[in-house]
């Protein structure tokens, strides 16, 4: 074990098979929908595009948004939704998503920004996909930022590939600026260091 402390080449986490054994349950889920619901379609505004969606679709895929048009809010009577926290390319390759179009290969910039608007509407299978594009894309220069976004999201999944990471690249990590930069987030050093202290 020690072996990856004293390493001075990355060493990249290898994902298990059961990273890619993605839960598909909610095709049952979005049959009832189409089912149950009405056909019409609404609009997600970004501040530059608008983006026309099956409502059926968005509310089998997101309980935030079926939470939101089962409440007839105001966003439901018009078949209009304002999103002014995402941007268009971010709401673009979600709406792709949820018509059944594969991410493909992502930047960790654009999964990070996908990963927070599947977690803010709690669009569960794109996390998953996010979460799987993140961890193949881990670096010494983003893993402070990994370790951040895991703690943020209480994702234990990211945290424990991120953690991993750390640990079998610490001596790249502890020469980069990024991880002086991410000394003054005390709780989370403390706890890779503590983690780092048994890897050894």
């Amino acid at each position: 074990l020690g072996d990856g402390y004293h390493t001075t080449k990355e060493v990249k986490t290898q994902l298990t098979q059961t990273d890619t054994n993605l839960d598909f349950k909610d095709a049952d889920e979005l049959l009832r929908f189409f089912k149950e619901k009405d056909f019409s379609f609404v609009t997600l505004r970004t501040s530059n595009r608008d983006f026309l969606v099956h409502k059926a679709v968005l509310c089998a895929k997101s309980p935030v948004f079926n939470a939101m048009f089962e409440r007839k809010m105001k966003e439901g009577d018009s078949n209009m939704v304002d999103i002014d926290d995402i941007d268009s390319q971010t709401m673009a390759t979600l709406v792709q998503f949820l018509h059944f179009q594969p991410l493909g290969d992502l930047k960790w910039e654009s999964a990070v920004t996908l990963y927070y608007a599947a977690d803010k509407y709690q669009i569960d299978l794109l996390k998953k996909e996010c979460v799987l594009l993140l961890k193949k894309e881990l670096s010494v220069e983003n893993i402070c930022d990994a370790l951040l976004i895991a703690d943020l999201h209480q994702d234990k999944n990211l945290m424990s590939c991120a953690q991993e990471y750390f640990c079998r690249n610490s001596k790249l990590i502890f020469i980069s600026k990024q991880w002086k930069d991410f000394l003054c987030h005390t709780e989370l050093v403390a706890e890779v260091l503590h983690l780092l202290s048994g890897y050894m």
